[in-house]
């Protein structure tokens, strides 16, 4: 059986306030929207010829708030830099399928 180091990582953390938890998740919940969009918007700037630089920090920087409370795969494509597998994983999730 292999260990994953990060599922610790990735637990909620317990508390005695449940409404600190809907906060933190509502919290990630905006920054994945985030995340998301900015996705769809760096590969708007591809097809466009257009610099990305901006949109690679502003996702690595998401990637890095999001990833305790985020679903595994979803960091597991956000680590590997596998950007359109990310954006898919979001839509489907978000489309409730």
């Amino acid at each position: 059986m292999v260990v994953d180091p990060f599922d610790a990582a990735r637990e909620p953390k317990p508390t005695s306030d449940n409404h600190d938890n809907h906060d933190e998740s509502q919290e990630s919940q905006v920054k994945i929207a985030e995340l998301r969009r900015t996705l769809e918007t760096m590969f708007d700037r591809i097809a466009a010829g257009e610099d990305i630089l901006e949109q690679l920090d502003r996702i690595n920087a998401l990637h890095q708030q999001v990833a305790p409370a985020a679903p595994k795969m979803l960091c597991h494509y956000l680590e590997r830099k596998s950007y359109t597998k990310a954006l898919d994983l979001l839509k489907t999730v978000n489309s409730g399928q």
